[in-house]
C-alpha cells in the first residue's frame, strides 16, 4: 500500500515538474503573470515572472508533504491492524488525491504561460468544469470506499461514537458512502448543465450537509449499538 502510494506520488511530481519547467521556459523576463483566477475564470491576480516560477511549485510540495504523511499514518495509528484492512480504500483516496493535484497543477501552468489574457476562453469555460468534475468523481471514489473501511484514527467519518463501536462504524460508513456517491453523480451532472458558482455551491453544499448527517447519524446509531462502550473505570 505505501510503496504504491508513494510510486504514483512520485510519478505524479516527475509530471508536474516536466510541466512546470516547460513554463517557467516560456514565462517572459518581465510583465505580469497571472497566478490566480476568481469564479469566473477572470485573471484577478498578478505577480512578477520570478514570483510566478517559484509559485509553479507550490502544488508539488504539498504534494510531496501529503504523500509523506499518508506513507507514515499507518505505522502510527494505534489501531494499524484495521488501517492494513482498510488499504484498497486507503490507496484509492490517496491515488485519487495525487490526480486531482496533478491535474490542478498542469491546468495552472498552462495557463500562466498561454491563457495570459485576464479573461481567458479556457479559464472561465472549462477550467471551473474540469474542478468539479474531478471533485465530483473523487466524491463517488470516496463513497465507493467507505464502507471498505475499519475503524482507525486517520481514515473516514471518526466521531467519538464511531471510534468507540464497530457496528457505529461501519453502519455510518455504509450510509455516509452511499450519501458521497449521491453528491458525486449531481455534481458530476452539473457539470454540463449548471454555471460555476452552482458547482461550487452543489459540491460545498453536499460537503456540509454529509458531514453534519454523519455526525448526527453516527450518534444516534451508537445509542442502540451492541457493543458500545461505556465505563465508569478509572486507572490507579
Amino acid at each position: 500500500m505505501i510503496k504504491t502510494g508513494l510510486l504514483i506520488s512520485f510519478i505524479g511530481f516527475i509530471i508536474i515538474s516536466l510541466v512546470n519547467i516547460w513554463a517557467m521556459g516560456l514565462m517572459p523576463e518581465t510583465g505580469d503573470i497571472p497566478i490566480h483566477w476568481n469564479i469566473n475564470g477572470e485573471a484577478d491576480r498578478f505577480t512578477t515572472p520570478h514570483k510566478a516560477k517559484l509559485f509553479l511549485w507550490i502544488i508539488p510540495a504539498i504534494m510531496i508533504g501529503t504523500s509523506l504523511l499518508l506513507a507514515v499514518l499507518p505505522r502510527i495509528d494505534p489501531r494499524k491492524i484495521n488501517l492494513e484492512k482498510s488499504a484498497r480504500a486507503y490507496l484509492a483516496i490517496w491515488i485519487s488525491m495525487i490526480v486531482m493535484m496533478s491535474c490542478v497543477s498542469v491546468i495552472i501552468s498552462y495557463s500562466m504561460v498561454r491563457e495570459p489574457a485576464p479573461q481567458s476562453d479556457f479559464m472561465k469555460n472549462i477550467f471551473p468544469s474540469l474542478i468539479s468534475g474531478g471533485t465530483a468523481l473523487l466524491f463517488i471514489v470516496v463513497g465507493n470506499y467507505l464502507p471498505k473501511t475499519r475503524s482507525n484514527w486517520f481514515l473516514g467519518i471518526r466521531t467519538p461514537w464511531t471510534l468507540s463501536s464497530e457496528y457505529t462504524w461501519e453502519k455510518t460508513h455504509r450510509v455516509t458512502g452511499r450519501l458521497f456517491i449521491i453528491i458525486g453523480i449531481i455534481s458530476l451532472l452539473g457539470v454540463f448543465v449548471l454555471p460555476p458558482i452552482w458547482l461550487i455551491g452543489v459540491s460545498v453544499g453536499g460537503i456540509v450537509s454529509v458531514a453534519i448527517f454523519s455526525l448526527a447519524y453516527s450518534f444516534f446509531v451508537w445509542q442502540n449499538a451492541p457493543d458500545r462502550k461505556l465505563t465508569t473505570e478509572y486507572v490507579e
